[in-house]
């Protein structure tokens, strides 16, 4: 059944589920069905409640459009007066089982307000939550913080062999998979990511620190809490980090001082971005009397 006359997005086809179109599908987020039951319950499920869609909107794929990473992006467009004005996806990487793309890139066709156009590769990911676990010292550049090497293949080498390319982490969630439509469950993600670290925070431990785009590469924005740690719980971390921790957290987890951190030695520890995040969660927050300043040089 070829829909496509009616609506060039909305497309129910017969096919042989060989190798190629899963692989094809898995890549553009189409759901496959084995059953026309199945493929019913698939199409309600993208068509969801609906919500009005013009011009080049229309070609984005709904998986795409319930990102927030995209929403974030489509809302700053329209702020800026600019329009979609065409869009091809290169590829959207979702769970079979979300509702959403976890990652998308899009060829797209910006029409600006004097309506000249322009070609951008937009490559986006779902909105982000950090923690900066640290313990705060007098001299901020001692404070420790808490980070977790990267769950990427390549970095998940010893970290003799290791490339300095793939650095250290916060720990993060994915705000879609913890905020999608239900903003209650902010807590429950956070008290998750940190009971896999064995710690146990209660709402008033947190500071919340706003958000901000991830970059200027990529249609994202990170929120972030920070969420600090007595001597006792910091000891205990690192009493059970390593190769014997009790969850796979524990075991990628890595303490570090601020001024190792901000350190240019190879191997560099995190990046930019992360450093920066850092700094703003444990950085006095008035300047130190000036007979005080050498204790704040690195």
């Amino acid at each position: 059944m070829n829909l496509e006359d009616a609506c060039d997005r909305f497309i129910l086809r017969m096919i042989t589920p060989d190798e190629p179109t899963r692989t094809w599908a898995a890549q553009n987020a189409v759901p496959l069905a084995h059953t026309p039951a199945e493929a019913a319950a698939a199409a309600l499920k993208r068509l969801d409640r609906g919500w009005k869609r013009e011009g080049g909107q229309r070609q984005v794929p709904l998986p795409v459009t319930r990102n927030t990473g995209y929403q974030y992006w489509r809302d700053a467009l329209r702020d800026a007066d600019r329009t979609l004005d065409a869009a091809t996806t290169q590829w959207a990487l979702r769970n079979p089982d979300d509702e959403h793309a976890q990652w998308w890139a899009l060829n797209a066709r910006i029409r600006h307000p004097d309506h000249h156009l322009t070609n951008e590769l937009v490559v986006g990911r779902s909105n982000t939550l950090s923690l900066v676990i640290c313990v705060r010292r007098q001299v901020w550049t001692d404070s420790e913080i808490v980070l977790l090497r990267s769950p990427n293949s390549i970095a998940a080498q010893p970290k003799a062999t290791a490339p300095t390319l793939f650095p250290l982490q916060l720990p993060t969630v994915d705000r879609d998979i913890a905020f999608y439509r239900d903003e209650g469950k902010r807590t429950q993600a956070l008290q998750e990511l940190t009971s896999d670290l064995g710690l146990a925070i209660h709402e008033d431990q947190l500071r919340g620190m706003g958000f901000r785009p991830e970059s200027n590469l990529l249609a994202t924005q990170r929120s972030v809490e920070c969420l600090e740690l007595s001597e006792e719980e910091l000891d205990s971390l690192k009493t059970r980090q390593g190769a014997h921790g009790e969850t796979a957290l524990l075991k990628a987890i890595e303490i570090h001082r601020v001024a190792d951190l901000l350190s240019t030695r190879v191997p560099v520890l995190c990046d930019w971005a992360t450093l920066g995040v850092i700094t703003r969660a444990v950085v006095p927050t008035r300047p130190p009397a000036s007979g005080d300043l050498s204790r704040h040089r690195l």
